[in-house]
């Protein structure tokens, strides 16, 4: 019996793939430690950070390259990044391996040193008064990769950046919008940053589904499922209730009051999808995905939300269990040694749509192969996880 139980776990294992780690992860793309006008140090940002549930941080000090990748939050992928400001514009360089000398460069020099590092570039809060620039000197710009179609702190209360973002794409510029919070106080942090799909979290794994679109802005918002069948754009969310569909100029092309909504698209140059809940001003929860351009199509869809993934893998203490579910359920997660024995079991939970994080306890349980059953409705995911304790 205990051969037949192994041996059917193992046909599971193989025909699941379950080798493969993939799913959503949570990413701040600006925030700032005491390396330049922050509040408390590298280390103590990047916790706060996955304290709430991030796992992809850039820290960005001004005129400063922190050595973000040092830091070691196990389940946390911390990337070198740098704020600087040429001509008088932020702009923020992200994979970067030494800091940025911008102080006699142009904005396009600028660009262009980040990328020569084999970087990504983001222009910060460009309608902020204090580094403004606008439409006639971006569009000439080349290789800029994202721009802030909203800063928490700085424009949540309007739609300046996102009518600049629309106005650019109208005119063909093809720049992908991001969130984030411009942290320098942590205490106040958490309110905009984006959500990424990626097949691990790696660096290059990071960096490739950044450069490819395959994330959304997000300031509380989160998407359930968004995907594009040949030219149909469909969404749903569990935390929204509009959902409008842009184009070109601006324009609403269509808006209901939903959690659930589709838009075809024939002629429009780009058509992006916006959701939001009913708070007030800056209490109101929203997500941006990306544009979705007519002679592009499907190239910015990010990947239907599946699978599950624990991290740290391999572990040296309790890893954490991230999965998702499609409808409201029952979910059941169960443990099982190499040998096929049962050695922990969560029955019984019931879960709403979308993302859950659980702690795996571990502490019982010595060095070596596990395998993770995720059981919910009709639906069964196999991962394993290795303890080097």
């Amino acid at each position: 019996m205990k051969n037949i139980t192994l041996l059917l776990l193992i046909l599971i294992v193989s025909h699941l793939s379950i080798f493969a780690q993939v799913g959503w992860f949570k990413a701040q793309m600006h925030c700032h430690s005491n390396n330049s006008d922050g509040d408390v140090s590298p280390h103590a940002v990047a916790q706060s950070y996955f304290d709430n549930g991030n796992r992809v941080i850039f820290i960005t000090d001004h005129d400063f390259m922190t050595v973000s990748d040092t830091i070691n939050i196990p389940g946390m992928l911390c990337i070198n990044g740098e704020e600087t400001h040429p001509s008088g514009v932020h702009v923020n360089g992200f994979f970067l391996h030494k800091q940025i000398i911008a102080n006699s460069y142009t904005l396009q020099s600028a660009i262009d040193s980040i990328h020569a590092q084999g970087g990504l570039v983001q222009l910060n809060h460009p309608t902020d008064p204090i580094a403004r620039i606008y439409f006639k000197d971006i569009m000439p710009l080349q290789n800029l990769d994202f721009m802030e179609i909203c800063n928490f702190p700085v424009n949540i209360l309007n739609n300046d950046d996102q009518m600049l973002w629309d106005s650019l794409l109208t005119a063909g510029k093809k720049v992908l919008g991001t969130a984030s919070d411009d942290e320098h106080i942590i205490s106040i942090s958490d309110d905009g940053y984006v959500y990424l799909y990626s097949d691990t979290l790696t660096r290059e794994a990071v960096f490739n589904s950044l450069k490819a679109g395959s994330f959304y802005a997000s300031c509380g918002v989160v998407i359930d499922n968004y995907d594009i069948d040949s030219n149909i754009i469909n969404i749903s969310c569990t935390n929204c209730k509009t959902i409008k569909f842009y184009g070109a100029n601006h324009t609403v092309l269509k808006s209901v009051r939903s959690k659930s909504a589709s838009y075809t698209i024939t002629n429009e140059p780009f058509v992006r999808v916006y959701l939001e809940d009913d708070g007030e001003l800056d209490q109101k929860k929203r997500a941006w995905t990306q544009p979705v351009f007519h002679d592009e199509l499907g190239i910015y869809a990010p990947k239907k939300p599946e699978n599950a993934l624990i991290f740290p893998n391999p572990s040296t203490g309790n890893p954490t269990l991230r999965y998702y579910v499609s409808s409201e359920t029952i979910v059941s997660i169960v443990l099982f040694d190499i040998a096929g024995h049962k050695v922990s079991e969560i029955t019984n939970v019931d879960k709403t749509p979308g993302y859950h994080e659980t702690i795996i306890d571990t502490n019982a349980l010595g060095c070596g192969m596990y395998f993770c059953v995720i059981t919910s409705g009709n639906s069964k995911m196999v991962r394993k996880v290795l303890l080097n304790k």
